[in-house]
């Protein structure tokens, strides 16, 4: 197990390790420590749960040779027996394998009563068994001793350890050497520089610790004081204090008091005295066994596990689960054929009206719980190529196949056009055909003339306005209008450039707008100019730059349209009213314009 949820913390800080492949051709200066039991204990359960302890070491020694482990430069370690430091630990899994021993043993017995019983056996059954067989597995001593003479017989280098592998790798490991396992503990270790922690496919997550502690801006000592102070197998730590809190009160100890940085004694004295770890009081000595484990390496006593064997247990519960398996194989292959040892004869005739149920004597059991099946005729109706006549079952005689209605207008639209066809043959005739339902023509709607567009002279003031408006070249543009067509412009002529189509675009319609504006204002200004200088004429005084100025503004009259303007007088009156402006006017005269052979608009 090693620290408690240490490689969940460490990815969650955002540390990414590297996933690689064993490689081809190991350097020869590179030594591989590998601990056996925390890097392929799966592997070891899954082999020797076969009763020949024979073929579990040689399917054992496969999967090492598939891993492409070098046999010169690899050490495989095995654990010894358990230190007194790890008593606790040791107690709490065999409990938990006790349980899982007899659970197993339930289940298994509760399978075998179903096959008494000619009842179904479920597939969750099985999953169940085999994760109780898995959780009661323990290697022992026995085991082991096999293992270790068999590798060591075909060459391999095996260190028989004192007590735990991972204590005996962290003692003698050097700078270079690369440590393979699964447990955290060989974090702590201070000698330990590489670890390869096992992932699927003969892969492996490369953890560099240099690279580690400055990630975490944790020192060496730090990182083995947190994994020293968190719950591990020496150690149960401080109640409900995991290894995030621990982190971060370490992380501020060694930035409160940088002088205990370099030794793990300091900092755990001041873990101790901390505000958060005092107010739970904690025993003395309570991190002393895991302070001499994980900085010198030394164990307590060293005893043999006096722990109970299971081994031979599991290996008759695997041989009843396989009974059992055997014995629904056998049950299979029996229930295919008839009784009496013949198979059952299938007629060839085609029946196209067949049953989809079965008959009687292939009904299954009723069920366990007393309820009877319910089952009602069904057919399958089949097709052929060839036209056989078959009986229909009663069900299907009950339907009478009816004519489909006839449509009585389709009818009396026929007749009526066939009749009115008859009687334009025949000649135009003043009898109306009684039967004939054709509907109406439609009357085509009457368009309605465009009014004719006046001319200017006969235009008022208002209507020449509202003329203006459509048809004047100098109105204010719409800037909507122009920013949509300016974009539509831009994007066809610089399409993958947006940075350079906002620029041009906000430039462009910057420009139109502004000359838009200029050309508004230079129009009113104008038809200001013009109106004053307008009224400021006299009809008695106009020297020659007036008529030349009027010449420009106006057409000239001629002597006849004059005479036809003196004869129409409402005409003069609009026409002196277009002509007049919008400025105060006496309140007592009316204004007209006297019109001479010599005036000029």
């Amino acid at each position: 197990m090693g620290v408690l949820k240490l490689w969940q913390f460490i990815k969650e800080q955002g540390y990414i390790a590297l996933l690689k492949a064993f490689p081809t051709t190991p350097s020869p200066n590179t030594r591989y420590h590998i601990d056996i039991l925390g890097s392929f204990f799966s592997v070891i359960r899954r082999c020797f749960l076969n009763p020949d302890t024979t073929v579990a070491c040689i399917n054992f020694e496969r999967h090492l040779i598939a891993c492409q482990f070098p046999k010169a430069t690899t050490i495989l370690h095995m654990d010894g027996p358990s230190p007194a430091e790890k008593n606790a630990t040791n107690e709490d899994r065999q409990s938990k394998r006790t349980k899982a021993l007899s659970k197993t043993n339930k289940l298994l017995t509760n399978m075998e009563e179903t096959l008494e019983n000619n009842r179904k056996l479920r597939k969750q059954q099985f999953k169940s068994v085999n994760k109780a067989i898995v959780d009661s597995f323990y290697f022992n001593h026995d085991l082991r001793q096999a293992l270790v003479q068999h590798l060591v017989t075909n060459g391999w280098n095996v260190c028989r350890c004192r007590s735990e592998a991972d204590t005996c790798i962290g003692s003698i490991c050097q700078q270079q050497d690369i440590i393979i396992t699964r447990d955290s503990d060989s974090l702590i270790y201070s000698n330990i520089t590489t670890i390869w922690r096992p992932f699927s496919r003969n892969r492996y997550l490369v953890y560099n610790i240099p690279e580690l502690l400055r990630h975490l801006q944790l020192s060496r000592a730090g990182l083995t004081t947190l994994g020293v102070v968190t719950q591990n197998d020496y150690g149960k730590g401080i109640h409900k204090l995991g290894v995030k809190t621990n982190f971060m009160i370490i992380l501020a100890l060694e930035k409160d008091v940088p002088s205990t940085a370099a030794s793990v004694q300091g900092l755990v004295q001041a873990y101790l005295v901390h505000t958060t770890i005092s107010s739970k009081h904690p025993t003395e000595g309570l991190f002393d066994s895991a302070i001499r484990i994980f900085t010198v390496q030394q164990c307590t006593t060293l005893t043999l596990p006096h722990i109970q064997d299971p081994i031979n247990e599991l290996q008759e519960m695997t041989q009843r689960v396989a009974d059992i398996r055997l014995h629904l194989k056998i049950s299979r292959q029996t229930s295919r054929s008839v009784p009496g040892g013949q198979e059952e004869e299938r007629t060839t005739d085609f029946i196209r009206y067949s049953t989809v149920d079965r008959p009687l004597s292939q009904l299954p059991p009723l069920h366990s719980s007393g309820r009877q099946y319910k089952y009602r005729e069904r057919y399958a109706i089949k097709t052929r190529s060839r036209l056989i006549q078959h009986e229909k079952p009663d069900i299907f005689k009950q339907y009478v196949w009816k004519a489909p209605k006839e449509n009585t207008k389709s009818t009396n639209n026929s007749s009526s056009t066939i009749s009115t066809s008859t009687s334009t043959e025949a000649g135009p005739s003043t009898s109306t055909n009684v039967g004939a339902t054709n509907p109406p023509p439609k009357k085509k709607k009457k368009s309605t003339p465009k009014k004719a567009q006046l001319a200017a002279d006969e235009m008022t003031k208002i209507q020449l306005i509202r003329a203006m408006q459509i048809e004047h070249p100098l109105r204010t543009l719409d800037i909507g209008t122009l920013k949509a067509n300016t974009s539509r412009a831009l994007k066809k002529e610089v399409p993958y450039d947006e940075d350079l189509q906002d620029k041009l675009l906000h430039a462009v319609t910057t420009c139109l707008s502004d000359i838009s504006n200029l050309a508004s204002k230079s129009e009113h200004a104008c038809q200001q100019v013009i109106g004053q200088y307008l009224e400021s004429l006299s009809v008695d005084h106009l020297d020659e730059d007036d008529r030349t100025i009027l010449s420009y503004l106006t057409p000239h009259f001629s002597v006849q349209e004059i005479v036809r303007l003196k004869k129409a007088p409402p005409r003069t009156q609009k026409i002196s009213h277009l002509t007049t402006r919008t400025t105060p006017r006496p309140a007592t005269k009316t204004r007209t314009l006297q019109l001479d052979s010599s005036c000029r608009f």
